[in-house]
């Protein structure tokens, strides 16, 4: 397994440029490493479990609406 840095500076309020909806992500959100996809919702994306769970984390760019998130890395293939 490789990860792919994501850098939240790029993000602006509640999306980012960097972020594909099939792929999976490893997120670090108040000290906290959760592993899930991206969704998208009428205020901008939404990170859960990826398996149907209906509660997710809401994504805020850094320095927007108090943002927890802190770190976030794509999960690539083996073959990427």
């Amino acid at each position: 397994m490789k990860l792919k840095y994501i850098d939240l500076l790029k993000g602006e309020k509640h999306n980012h440029p960097d972020i594909v909806f099939d792929k999976f992500y490893l997120a670090k959100i108040r000290d906290c490493w959760s592993c899930g996809k991206f969704s998208k919702q009428h205020y901008g994306l939404n990170f859960g479990n990826g398996f149907g769970a209906s509660r997710g984390q809401q994504f805020d760019a850094p320095g927007y609406n108090c943002s927890k998130w802190q770190e976030l890395y794509e999960i690539l293939d083996e073959n990427e």
